[in-house]
């Protein structure tokens, strides 16, 4: 979303893009566009490098099935609560909808007025990636405990649509498709591009109810091939980086122990949660960039508080995901707390448009809900492969 566009319009001078019917011109200069670009390129290789030293290096080959240690109790008891939790996201969106018709506008000030029920689709979806992780491919639709989830959640992704959550939808997909290179050893094939490359059209397809007017075919064809933040995030980050005022340094993460706290109980205590010392400051950064809508910029929150540094926060960023993503690649004998590896990648592209503040709270809660789920569901030491193996061993003699 930043470096694309940058090239674009530093190398052949491409100056805007369009989204449907309307035009996002780029708004800096070629220096301030350098600029950007290289904060863009480091954090990106930053983040890489952070994923490097994390030692995260998953097997290119596919899982022997023989190695699937986990009990099964432990999987089909968390089919009881995915089943709840979706039955219950069902019925929210569908009560939703009946309230707020398709209008885009109406639906997602319901959604913010509750939306503490509405994020409470975690932790189904936590419990989902655990069950995939630790049942093989071929079982998802064979095993007939498994088939009621699977309807709940083809049932969720239609509602999702209805609501035109994008971010869910991203969630739903990344929980499905993680779990299957994992057990497929994590291979790359043509035909995984090409369904990358034809699912980037899907968010603009979803979005494309919410543009009234009469849209001719040229433009329905650019809109949904184009994408929407490539200039808009570029315009915060150039704002912020052409502004270089003083880092904030502590900005960041000021507002994250009460977002931690559930919004029903901030809401009943009051709680109200701090703008922060640059409050101000990032409502006159969206002003220069043009941007009025949309989220703010991870990149440019990052820059604001930590000027080049802001590097730093993205290998932290690529180093804990890369562990993760390291303890979930161990398919058939994942514990709860690694399950939360392809939630916490997909919050991290998401926050991408938003900032670090969000992706921290959200990591932190999925982090908390997994412990939980642990303890509800007791799992104990069935992950140790060595006890696993010594029971084996005991059995057979």
């Amino acid at each position: 979303m930043h470096i694309h566009f940058l090239i674009k319009y530093l190398v052949w001078g491409v100056n805007g893009a369009n989204y449907f019917n309307i035009y996002i011109p780029y708004r800096f200069s070629r220096d301030v566009a350098f600029g950007t670009f290289y904060l863009g390129a480091s954090s990106a290789v930053g983040f890489v490098a952070g994923y490097i030293a994390s030692r995260c290096v998953l097997k290119h080959r596919g899982v022997n099935l023989k190695e699937n240690i986990v009990n099964d109790k432990y999987v089909y008891k968390s089919v009881l609560y995915v089943n709840l939790f979706l039955m219950f996201q069902i019925i929210f969106g569908v009560i939703i909808i009946s309230i707020g018709g398709l209008n885009y506008s109406a639906l997602f000030d319901l959604k913010m007025s509750m939306s503490f029920l509405f994020e409470l689709r975690m932790v189904a979806l936590l419990l989902i990636c655990f069950i995939l992780l630790n049942k093989p491919p071929n079982e998802w639709l064979k095993d007939k405990k498994l088939r009621l989830p699977g309807i709940f959640l083809v049932i969720y992704f239609m509602i999702a649509v209805l609501l035109q959550s994008r971010s869910v939808l991203f969630e739903c997909a990344v929980i499905i498709l993680f779990p299957w290179l994992m057990w497929h050893g994590n291979k790359i094939k043509i035909k995984y591009i090409f369904i990358l490359l034809c699912a980037t059209i899907v968010p603009n397809l979803i979005a494309l109810p919410r543009f009234s007017g009469d849209l001719n075919w040229k433009e329905i064809i650019d809109g949904v091939f184009s994408f929407e933040y490539s200039v808009s995030l570029n315009n915060i980050v150039s704002a912020a980086f052409e502004n270089n005022r003083p880092p904030l340094l502590v900005d960041i993460f000021i507002s994250i122990p009460l977002l931690l706290i559930p919004s029903p109980i901030r809401n009943l205590f009051g709680l109200n949660i701090p703008p922060g010392t640059g409050g101000e400051y990032y409502s006159t950064i969206l002003e220069d960039s043009g941007v009025l809508g949309g989220g703010f910029s991870m990149l440019a929150e990052a820059y604001i508080n930590y000027s080049w540094w802001a590097i730093i926060l993205f290998v932290l960023t690529g180093f804990i995901i890369g562990k993760l993503i390291k303890g979930a690649s161990g398919v058939g004998r994942v514990n709860m707390l690694y399950a939360t590896a392809p939630l916490i990648y997909a919050s991290f592209i998401i926050n991408l448009r938003n900032n670090f503040a969000t992706f921290t709270k959200y990591s932190i809660q999925i982090v908390i809900i997994a412990i939980i789920m642990n303890y509800v569901i007791q799992i104990r030491s069935v992950f140790n492969p060595e006890a696993k193996y010594m029971e084996d061993k005991c059995i057979s003699s």
